[in-house]
């Protein structure tokens, strides 16, 4: 970390715009200095030390310091990254690859309130962004056919959900195995599924009976069309 900041240090140094007035290698110095320095902006590393990322110390450091403009600076240029930090509060996310000059416009830019994102992040942010709103309509999608499925067949889903045999199934619920693959078949196609395999992999992709805390009564399955 130390030769990072030193990198940083002298790269900042070589433009008269800038003046360095601390590095740290861990959260505590960050704060230490932070409010000892009271900076403008602050450089923040997504890798940060064994204990904290840069993402997790965004709202700490705007709490302490709010006008101060929290910049993270990385290798990694995922979007899931980029969104969890423009949430948190940085000002904007740079990285590490940018030519020097780019760089050092881009902090001045965020300075004086002027952000602005590389292509490269643009579109990994709305890459994102996209899945996200697949996300959530697959899940408002899948919601919708839940509702559509009586109390017990919402119990057999579940114990599906569990990985359950049919034969665990019917001793879980009392009924018998025939039974059980009537309601298996009547679940798949109100749910609109021909495997039961594939129904399952999408509700455990989609987390949809974490969601819905369902897991939680397992043993108590309330009737989700009650509301």
């Amino acid at each position: 970390m130390k030769f990072i900041c030193d990198y940083f240090s002298l790269m900042l140094k070589s433009n008269d715009r800038f003046e360095v007035i601390g590095t740290a290698n861990d959260h505590d110095g960050v704060m230490a200095l932070a409010k000892e320095k009271n900076p403008d902006v602050i450089l923040l590393d997504l890798n940060f030390d064994k204990n904290n990322t840069g993402i997790d110390m965004i709202s700490e450091l705007k709490k302490l310091k709010p006008q101060c403009k929290i910049i993270i600076i990385t290798v990694h240029d995922q979007g899931n990254l980029i969104l969890e930090a423009i949430t948190n509060g940085a000002d904007n996310y740079l990285l590490k690859d940018m030519p020097v000059e780019e760089l050092q416009s881009a902090i001045i830019d965020t300075y004086e309130n002027k952000t602005g994102f590389s292509q490269r992040l643009l579109y990994n942010i709305a890459s994102e962004a996209n899945k996200i709103q697949q996300r959530q309509q697959s899940l408002l999608y899948i919601m919708t056919k839940l509702s559509t499925l009586s109390p017990r067949e919402y119990e057999v889903l579940q114990q599906l959900y569990l990985n359950k045999s049919y034969a665990e199934i019917s001793d879980f619920l009392v009924i018998e195995k025939v039974t059980v693959r009537s309601y298996v078949s009547s679940v798949l196609k109100k749910m609109g599924y021909t495997s039961s395999k594939a129904m399952v992999k999408d509700l455990t992709d989609l987390k949809i009976f974490e969601n819905l805390s369902g897991l939680k009564n397992i043993n108590g399955i309330t009737d989700i069309t009650d509301g």
